[in-house]
């Protein structure tokens, strides 16, 4: 595709609108005076801030205000940051208040009304403010505190349809380039795109997308195609409207010649109906797996160019095939998929994929009954994985919310080999080694994430213990089997007992996110402990909107 990328100087209508702002500014010197900027897209946002310095120079000095998350007043957040600019410039340095970040403020509606409540308190300040919202803040403005808005003079600031067309394309670029260079177990985490992207890039690209089609602009095929992966990339994978931006997306690749970006469309696909599978039940799951497996022996095959001996992706991607065949027990396939990527990772130093396929040989071998080949490919993939592990650990430099999502995944990936291991030296009648060697599979293992695997562990163990004799400790591992048997549906009815509803297999992404909420959730729970403990109170209420999490908060 043409790249059509921007030159950086602001449309005629945006420059007029500087201008505006500009005089505002100059003339409101040492004295409070509200200005709405209006500005859907960050970049623009950006780039008018930076014009706007650099024409006024020294002669109002333009500071910035990125309101937090957690921000619970609007004037006491300005009041501050004017406190800390005024003892950086001197009292009698005039200054303008650039205010963003007001859609991210976690208690928005209340942060508002509280605004609305105290608006004459605004009036002390002695500079002009500028509040950087967009359309849906706009909205809660007018609605919300009519007053406060009144008062404000209204600046807007607005991309051109070729503008908008190429935010599209360059947000695209960053996506695909991405693709191209990321660990293949980043793919798994649609919060990959908020660290990429930024966390506004799905509201701008679904306004961008309205107003072209507002404006009746038409939208080449390419870009189209581009803005329906982007937006299914944004949403989480589980979702429907993944999968219907990720179709949409396909469809339109038809009409374009790029393959690589078809291939990573038809991979997206492929991972949408994976997520699907791990949570439907058994009878279920085969037809979502079979979808997968299409759509990743597609997307390879768009990638595998003549005459090219390591396809470019081809290598990073193989093994989500792999694991589908696995899944299938499609041993015949998963053996020539799996030899070539093999072939395809000789040298690499991705020492995670060459885990992964040491382990799909050792599923082989299980499967073939060859417990020494299954055994030493068990260890060899411990031994990579080990390698891959002090690699990831050294490089990080992540969000912690990606280092936990990481975390999940090693936790998975090692529970699994440790499990192919016990399970060798249970069929070896090893049963002291494969009785360690899985209580440390079912301490990785999370049963949310892939049950069957949780259970295949306990199964394995107690038949260990039974070996041994220790029948108590094998009947406890019964009961815990079949009570996760019956939690995620995969048996009828245990007997009496407490019912609970039935739990859901969750992605490695929404684990993570319940144990970072789980973790913020410890001083409550403490707090309800000790107050329990203490004869004073008689009674403790706990309160919330649906959906806050009172209900987990009691289970913890």
């Amino acid at each position: 595709m043409d790249k059509l990328y921007v030159v950086e100087k602001l449309s005629h209508q945006n420059q007029q609108s500087v201008r505006e702002l500009i005089r505002i500014i100059t003339h409101s010197k040492n004295q409070f005076v509200l200005v709405i900027a209006h500005c859907n897209y960050t970049d623009l946002q950006e780039k008018v801030i930076r014009d706007i310095k650099i024409k006024l120079d020294l002669a109002v000095n333009i500071e910035e205000l990125h309101l937090e998350p957690s921000t619970k007043s609007l004037y006491q957040a300005i009041k501050e940051q004017a406190r800390l600019i005024e003892h950086k410039l001197g009292k009698d340095k005039s200054f303008a208040l650039m205010v963003s970040g007001l859609r991210l403020v976690s208690d928005l509606d209340n942060v508002l009304n509280a605004t609305n409540h105290i608006r004459e308190e605004f009036r002390n300040f002695s500079f002009p403010v500028i509040l950087w919202i967009d359309d849906e803040i706009l909205t809660k403005l007018i609605r919300s505190v009519p007053d406060f808005y009144s008062w404000a003079t209204t600046v807007k600031f607005d991309k051109t349809s070729d503008e908008l067309k190429i935010f599209i394309q360059q947000t695209a670029d960053k996506v695909f380039n991405k693709l191209k260079e990321g660990y293949e177990n980043e793919l798994l985490d649609h919060k990959i795109w908020n660290q990429v992207l930024g966390s506004h890039i799905q509201q701008e690209l679904l306004l961008a997308k309205t107003e072209l089609q507002k404006r009746r602009v038409k939208i080449e095929p390419e870009i189209e195609s581009a803005l329906e992966f982007v937006l299914g990339c944004t949403f989480n994978n589980s979702q429907e409207e993944s999968q219907k931006h990720y179709e949409q997306s396909l469809v339109l690749s038809q009409h374009t010649d790029d393959r690589e970006r078809q291939a990573y469309i038809l991979f997206y696909l492929g991972l949408w109906w994976r997520s699907q599978a791990l949570k439907l039940h058994r009878g279920k799951k085969k037809n979502a797996y079979q979808q997968s497996k299409r759509y990743f022996q597609e997307s390879i095959n768009l990638l595998e160019y003549p005459n090219n001996k390591k396809p470019p992706g081809v290598v990073k991607y193989i093994n989500f095939l792999s694991e589908i065949l696995y899944r299938l027990e499609d041993w015949e396939e998963l053996a020539e998929v799996t030899a070539k990527a093999k072939k395809l990772s000789e040298g690499s130093f991705d020492f995670l994929l060459r885990s992964q396929i040491c382990g799909f040989l050792a599923e082989l071998a299980v499967a073939k009954a060859d417990w020494q080949r299954a055994n030493d490919l068990a260890n060899q993939a411990i031994d990579l994985f080990d390698l891959s592990e002090e690699i990831q650990n050294k490089e990080r430099n992540d969000s912690p919310e990606y280092q936990k999502f990481l975390d999940w995944i090693y936790c998975h990936y090692r529970s699994r080999y440790m499990f192919l291991l016990g399970k060798t030296y249970h069929k070896t009648h090893n049963y002291n080694d494969a009785i360690e060697t899985l209580k440390d599979a079912k301490i990785f293992a999370h049963t949310n994430y892939d049950p069957e695997l949780y259970i295949a562990i306990l199964q394995t163990l107690r038949e260990a213990y039974f070996k041994q004799k220790e029948y108590r400790i094998a009947f406890d591992l019964k009961q815990e089997e079949e009570a996760i048997q019956s939690q995620f549906g995969f048996r009828a009815f245990i007997g009496a007992g407490r019912l609970q509803c039935q739990k859901a297999v969750l992605e490695l992404d929404e684990l993570s996110a319940l144990e970072i909420a789980a973790s913020d959730r410890d001083q409550i729970v403490k707090e309800i402990k000790n107050r329990i403990s203490e004869k004073k109170y008689k009674m403790i209420i706990i309160y919330g909107p649906s959906g806050v999490g009172k209900s987990s908060l009691i289970e913890a």
